[in-house]
């Protein structure tokens, strides 16, 4: 195995990148032959990379999670593209520049469909190697921030219940219509917002309010807006935030808490456009798309007189389900790790490794607090997790499994996927009335695919 790594100031295409100018890069290096090991690890010590070196494949550790891999194809202990998708299956995404002496088209077949990003005949000079590195780096950063964008911009949603909301999301996004979004607290809808406002084409701003957080006085004022000396302290005009919203999105938050005189008033918004300010003046026309939401069951709140009738029959119509965590745990590891990665930004810290137990342990848990308590926990784990360590999952703060528990004694991690999934498909059916075919419509998901699926878990 190489000596030591050294570390000097990057250079180049790396040096221009502000990604490698805050963390140095790490790169394993596989080479059986030790002279040339030698000569290419010093050649990337000397860029101001952090190599580790090893002459056999079976040594190749992960753990500080490389940047890239350059190996040679065959080493004292096998061959690198039998190795290539065992490292793809653990999880490394970053490039493969694969070295070989057998510079032929099916050599190079073999190593790209294992899983190589690059193949390069030797000899090769180290210069030739930083070059090749450096361009799939770079390529793979711009399709990277493209992809982190999106994800940040509109979450993650590939669990069957909580695809099919995103699905509406987007059907109903261009359209004039009130949507009236449904779930428990801290499950993401101040983020199905901003997707209807962000693929509606509107043009001014979102803007949100609570309406649980302040008194209906206040509440009405800041809605509608005021004249100046409408009430005490109104020591000017103001617009309201119907009007702040012009051309915009404007999100009702808890409208299950707004009082019931308020809402006639908003009822009359939504029939005809027009609003008067508090304290007197000409009507204004409302130009808002209106997005309300609530974690209270409104049509019972309507039957038992806390809600009315015809407002709930009013924005009732376009209806978005946002399913509590609980019942998306396939999301669970993908949202787990974005928002450990936002967590890690915030903070400028590493991000930690999420390993099995962790995962596991995330997994089991209920999460009364959805998608926001998620966040805080990985927040929490970004914090308390000392660099260059795996997080046990004492440090995640929630109440652990019970080791003898029959999904983690008996299948971990998998088990529990598999009773998400069942869950899912259960919930489309029962929607479907027993329809598999129209079940498979509402998981997004072909029928043979929800057949099989279905012979898989063990369902009828």
């Amino acid at each position: 195995m190489g000596g030591r790594p050294g570390f000097a100031k990057p250079s180049g295409a790396l040096a221009s990148n502000s990604r490698f100018r805050i963390r140095v890069m790490r790169v394993l290096l596989f080479e059986d032959t030790p002279a040339l090991r030698t000569r290419m690890a010093q050649a990337m010590r000397d860029w101001g990379w952090k190599v580790r070196s090893y002459e056999n494949l079976g040594e190749a550790d992960f753990r500080d999670s490389p940047d890239a891999v350059v190996t040679d194809r065959f080493l004292l202990d096998g061959d690198a593209v039998a190795a290539i998708p065992k490292w793809r299956a653990k999880g490394f995404e970053g490039p493969i520049v694969m070295m070989t002496g057998q510079a032929d088209i099916e050599a190079a077949v073999a190593a790209m469909r294992a899983g190589a990003d690059d193949f390069v005949a030797k000899p090769v000079a180290p210069e030739e190697i930083r070059q090749r590195v450096e361009s799939l780096l770079g390529a793979r950063q711009s399709g990277s921030e493209k992809q982190e964008s999106k994800r940040t911009e509109e979450g993650v949603w590939e669990a069957p219940l909580a695809k099919m909301a995103y699905q509406q999301l987007c059907q109903l996004a261009p359209l004039p219509v009130p949507v009236l979004l449904q779930g428990p607290t801290g499950s993401g809808k101040e983020v199905a917002s901003r997707i209807l406002h962000q693929r509606s084409g509107r043009n001014g701003p979102l803007v949100a309010i609570n309406c649980a957080a302040m008194p209906e006085a206040l509440l009405e004022s800041e809605l509608f807006g005021h004249r100046k000396g409408a009430f005490t302290g109104a020591e000017r005009d103001s617009i309201g935030l119907i009007g702040e919203a012009a051309g915009g999105t404007l999100l009702l938050d808890e409208i299950g808490e707004m009082p019931l005189a308020l809402q006639a008033k908003l009822l009359r918004v939504l029939e005809d456009g027009t609003y008067r300010p508090v304290g007197g003046g000409g009507e204004r026309q409302a130009d808002v798309r209106w997005v309300l939401a609530t974690h209270r069951d409104l049509q019972e709140g309507a039957v038992e007189g806390r809600f009315r009738q015809d407002l709930y029959f009013r924005i009732a119509s376009f209806p978005v389900r946002l399913p509590p965590l609980r019942d998306r745990l396939v999301d669970l590891p993908i949202l787990a790790r974005h928002l450990l990665q936002q967590a890690a930004q915030r903070f400028a810290r590493p991000a930690p490794p999420l390993e099995e137990g962790v995962l596991a342990a995330l997994n089991h848990y209920d999460w009364p607090g959805n998608v926001r308590e998620l966040r805080n926990v990985m927040e929490r784990l970004v914090v308390m997790t000392p660099p260059n360590t795996a997080p046990d999952p004492v440090m995640l703060g929630i109440p652990l499994p019970d080791p003898r528990s029959p999904a983690i004694r008996v299948g971990g991690l998998k088990a529990a996927e598999q009773e998400a999934e069942r869950q899912a498909i259960q919930a489309a059916l029962d929607r479907a009335g027993g329809n598999k075919a129209e079940a498979a419509r509402v998981l997004g998901i072909g029928y043979k695919t929800l057949f099989n699926k279905m012979k898989q878990l063990g369902m009828r």
